[in-house]
């Protein structure tokens, strides 16, 4: 049996990352991308569920992502999901 003390029963982790800040040392959004990616990317989303991998962000971040959907070595499929400004991404929330 799982053990799910640790977790209390979590099935999927969040990062979220805000817009850079200068008076922040360390933070744990950053040093998770830095760890999984090597790269800090601001204004994310990133959520690693059991069965798949979401990642709310803009074009530019999202077209650097894109190779990942096609890594050989994938073992779960990765969601890329570009920011829309004109709705305020409540669309894009939504199917997070």
């Amino acid at each position: 049996q799982q053990d799910n003390s640790v977790w209390k029963g979590a099935d999927a982790l969040v990062i979220d990352s805000g817009g850079l800040n200068d008076d922040e040392v360390y933070s744990k959004s950053a040093s998770l991308q830095n760890w999984l990616l090597g790269i800090e990317f601001t204004n994310t989303v990133i959520i690693v569920a059991s069965r798949s991998v979401h990642v709310l962000t803009d074009g530019k971040k999202a077209a650097l992502l894109e190779p990942l959907r096609s890594a050989e070595n994938a073992t779960l499929p990765l969601d890329l999901i570009v920011k829309d400004k004109t709705d305020k991404n409540k669309a894009n929330h939504a199917k997070l």
